[in-house]
């Protein structure tokens, strides 16, 4: 559904092809798996997937007395914005087998730039798979090296204002310089639409992401009703094992949508 950076900027993501409806009409039916499995479900209308993970990221580690080493699996580079201490993003460089962990120094190393520059360098240079306009004519160089140089996209907008002084010398080109002034709207906007919320509100808590004890009956009857020949069969070779599918001591971080 429709999200609140809708509401701020009608083409948000407005060039992306829909999706034939077989596909929207498996979401439910992969819910429907997940929670038998016991991992829970988070969801809000309003608010993007990556919202509802930064917000519990965010949870157990910014605002947690007792911080948790939290792993976010996502193919989505807006993630390494919540990138700190006690948070990586776990991505993938060529399909499943070549694969990165992200921490602050491997942000560092790859963009030349703080996890908390991420959302700065992308309302600057815009970012057309989300149709973020960002400023025209810079691109990923030019954005680096301002940042690099600034800190953050108030600060080279402070750094234009002091160009446009007399007797202050300014360390920005002109060329740049006129793009900045002409598109400072678009950067102000790409950076409200790229950061994410990380207080959305949630009813959930470390607790309930905890994995219960497999319910083979509940996985039987999703498997069969879905056909998975393979997974009934694997079932049927786990109960005849005092063993289960997934080990129940380890705590997993709900699916997000």
């Amino acid at each position: 559904g429709p999200t609140f950076r809708d509401e701020l900027y009608k083409a948000y993501k407005a060039q992306r092809i829909k999706q034939p409806q077989e596909l929207y009409d498996q979401l439910p039916m992969v819910k429907e798996i997940v929670r038998a499995f016991g991992i829970p479900v988070v969801e809000k209308p309003g608010f993007e997937a990556d919202d509802v993970i930064a917000t519990l990221s965010s949870q157990f580690t910014v605002h947690s007395s007792q911080p948790i080493e939290t792993i976010i699996v996502t193919g989505d580079m807006d993630a390494l914005q919540l990138v700190d201490e006690h948070t990586k993003v776990y991505s993938f460089k060529k399909g499943f087998s070549d694969t990165v962990i992200y921490d602050a120094a491997a942000v560092k190393e790859r963009y030349g730039l703080t996890p908390a520059q991420m959302v700065d360098y992308k309302a600057l240079r815009g970012d057309p798979s989300d149709n973020i306009p960002g400023v025209k004519g810079i691109g990923e160089k030019t954005a680096t090296e301002l940042l690099a140089r600034f800190g953050t996209l108030e600060e080279v907008y402070e750094e234009v204002k002091k160009c446009r002084m007399k007797n202050v010398e300014c360390r920005i080109a002109e060329r740049i310089l006129k793009l900045l002034e002409e598109y400072k709207d678009d950067a102000v906007l790409g950076k409200k639409l790229v950061t994410l919320v990380r207080d959305v509100q949630l009813d959930v808590s470390l607790q309930d992401c905890k994995l219960p004890p497999t319910d083979n009956k509940k996985l039987r009857e999703v498997f069969e009703q879905f056909g998975f020949k393979n997974l009934v069969a694997r079932l049927d070779g786990v109960e005849k094992k005092p063993a289960q599918l997934f080990p129940t001591e380890k705590v997993i971080l709900p699916s997000a949508s």
